[in-house]
């Protein structure tokens, strides 16, 4: 009888790093930006064009001088990062604000936030 082991530790090592670099949710939370926002205001995701589209209804903030430091809750895929950091204050007060996503692999890909006023 032949019996073979594995070193479990480094099967693990031995994957190749995730190229995974997708932003799953973009939300501005209300409790996150308690002074800034009257409502949340819930990103839509086009993954094909990696544009979020936040749409702010009437009511929602106080005036635009208010989008200048928002604080956004990002949910990323597993092992990568997101720059600017999730939860940190962002001025979205110009037209368009750069989101990169890096995967494991180092591989980025850009998301673009756009606002809408309804």
């Amino acid at each position: 009888m032949f019996l073979q082991g594995c070193d479990r530790e480094n099967d693990i090592n031995t994957l190749p790093p995730s190229n995974l670099r997708t932003i799953v949710s973009f939300n501005l939370y209300r409790f996150n930006n308690p002074l800034n926002l009257f409502s949340s205001v819930y990103g839509t995701i086009d993954e094909a064009n990696k544009i979020i589209t936040l749409r702010f209804t009437p009511g929602s903030y106080p005036n635009l001088d208010s989008l200048r430091s928002l604080w956004p809750q990002i949910y990323i895929a597993p092992w990568a990062t997101v720059s600017p950091d999730n939860l940190q204050p962002v001025d979205l007060r110009p037209d368009t604000v750069e989101f990169t996503v890096t995967a494991q692999s180092g591989k980025k890909a850009v998301y673009a936030v756009v606002k809408k006023f309804n």
